[in-house]
């Protein structure tokens, strides 16, 4: 039974380092991306996700639609959507609401991530 336990130890920390890797590099790539061409973009973006609250979508959205992210490479676009979809699912666990809604069942409209996400090209 010890040698299970101690197994079953053995593997959650090598999940918490390979998570802890995962969100270092995460945290690289967005310095980069801060220090990069889009910089200041990327920088409006996080400091408009740092406020936001649940009535904020149409501003967020606003927000995207202002530039053609279409236009910035493939990696930086896959960074914002990132970025966007960890500050939607805090907020929505900070007010008790599921991480996730994927929306659409019945004909509803799109979610403002799918639409930010549609915006970005797929990113």
């Amino acid at each position: 039974m010890k040698r299970r336990k101690h197994d079953a130890e053995r593997e959650f920390e090598a999940q918490n380092r390979l998570f802890r890797a995962w969100k270092r590099w995460h945290a690289e790539e967005l310095q980069t991306a801060l220090l990069g061409p889009h910089g200041p973009a990327i920088k409006e973006l996080i400091d408009f996700l740092r406020g936001m609250t649940l009535q904020s979508a149409p501003e967020l959205i606003r927000l995207i639609r202002r530039r053609d992210w279409r236009q910035i490479d493939v990696a930086t676009r896959q960074i914002v959507l990132h970025q966007i979809n960890i500050a939607v699912v805090k907020l929505r666990e900070r007010h008790g609401l599921n991480p996730f809604d994927d929306g659409l069942p019945d004909g509803q409209r799109p979610t403002a991530f799918l639409v930010i996400k549609q915006e970005l090209g797929d990113a």
